[in-house]
């Protein structure tokens, strides 16, 4: 089961295989290379799912979330749907 969360994250390795470079306070930006996609990355989604795993334990609180998550996405994508179109020839 621990393996999970790193099997998920293989698409976002793929996906951020250009993006290597991390703010980090009072470091600035750094680029990791390499590091970024193979370990940040499967550190950060199995973060993630073990935050949002923990909700469970509270009384319904992760069915709450994922309510509020889902909701929140579809509004969003609302938005950027009647998003009127820029002009270009304006410009």
């Amino acid at each position: 089961h621990a393996l999970f969360p790193i099997i998920a994250a293989l698409p976002l390795m793929a996906i951020a295989a250009g993006e290597t470079t991390m703010f980090i306070p009072f470091f600035g930006i750094i680029n990791l290379g390499i590091i970024y996609s193979l370990i940040v990355i499967p550190i950060g989604v199995t973060g993630a799912s073990n935050a949002f795993n923990m909700l469970a334990g509270f009384n319904g609180l992760e069915f709450e979330k994922k309510i509020n998550i889902g909701l929140r996405k579809f509004d969003n994508d609302i938005d950027e749907l009647l998003k009127p179109e820029p002009n270009v020839e304006n410009q």
